[in-house]
């Protein structure tokens, strides 16, 4: 169950970031030099946005904005900044607000299914991925968020279907792979299909950190495979040393050593670095329970409890037979 919930959390935080679609639609302004300095000041920010500079990139895209109130990548970039920034519903309103210019806008409704992912609604972004393949059956952004939102709902049988769907249209796609990778591995018997998902991944980039991680969580479902699981773990990291699906996998992994002392201390790490982070609450909470510490594992239930009604009320019920 706990390795499971680790893949969705690694499934939703991985493939949310990845899989991004950047607008090309066409500009609506009568101005030309206001549509000029508009799409510049779009360049500009999508620049931005890809090096992580939401802030900036926000700025910049308001800007262009202001230059031309129908720029529809700019909307896209706001959107997809918005979403970076886990602030879900203000992608939503810019995403519809793309929306109303064109309502045939494939990025925006790639978007728009992300962000709905993001916040849990996965019918809705099932309902926009099918909108995008309805205007476009090639277009790989919407199998791979299809695949993330099925993956979510625990059908992991479409979500394979959709991951394989991204590889038929581009089979270097290695973020389709760790998609793939994570919804064998939600399927019990499964691992081995899992594991040669995540290293095809890694063959095709050998520095992609969820990779890693999934190939961590891969090794914790093998039997004595904790030590590969904890290198694999120190691998992402290493890599990207802002992933929390990773901090809470690595704890998960001394967890499962009886290193309860290290266990805490990446899972408090991984809440540092995303305090919404379910799967490190809840995980963290058993952990205090194994230790008798009851107060501390109350503390984290309580926190569930604003983040997760199902995750918190099984933590409870835990926390109750102590």
């Amino acid at each position: 169950m706990i390795k499971q919930l680790l893949i969705k959390s690694i499934v939703s935080s991985f493939l949310i970031g990845i899989f991004v679609a950047y607008s090309n639609s066409n500009v609506y302004s009568a101005n030309k030099q206001n549509i000029a300095e508009a799409n510049k000041e779009s360049q500009i920010a999508y620049n931005e946005l890809s090096k992580g500079k939401t802030d900036e990139a926000i700025a910049s895209f308001n800007k262009a904005i202001s230059l031309d109130d129908k720029n529809s990548p700019a909307y896209v970039g706001l959107g997809n900044a918005y979403a970076q920034k886990g602030e879900t519903d203000k992608a939503i309103v810019y995403f519809n607000k793309i929306i109303s210019l064109n309502d045939k806008s494939s990025p925006a409704y790639v978007g728009l299914g992300n962000a709905y992912a993001q916040k849990g609604e996965t019918d809705k972004a099932i309902a926009s991925f099918n909108k995008v393949i309805s205007l476009d059956d090639k277009n790989i952004y919407a199998y791979a968020g299809l695949g993330n939102a099925y993956a979510q709902k625990g059908e992991t049988d479409k979500a394979i279907i959709s991951f394989n769907k991204v590889i038929s249209l581009d089979d270097k796609s290695y973020p389709a792979y760790v998609g793939l990778g994570n919804a064998h591995l939600q399927k019990e018997d499964e691992t081995d299909e899992a594991i040669a998902s995540f290293n095809k991944a890694i063959s095709l980039d050998d520095k992609s950190s969820p990779a890693y991680a999934g190939l961590g969580n891969a090794h914790l479902q093998k039997e004595d495979e904790t030590d590969e699981a904890i290198a694999s773990f120190n691998k992402a990291i290493s890599l990207d040393d802002k992933s929390s699906p990773a901090y809470a996998g690595l704890g998960n992994a001394y967890a499962q050593k009886g290193k309860t002392d290290e266990a805490i201390v990446c899972f408090n790490k991984a809440i540092s670095l995303d305090d919404k982070n379910i799967y490190a609450h809840y995980i963290l909470g058993e952990t205090y329970l194994s230790l008798d510490k009851k107060d501390l594992a109350l503390e984290q239930y309580n926190i569930l409890k604003g983040l997760n009604k199902d995750l918190a009320r099984q933590l409870y019920e835990q926390i109750e037979l102590k």
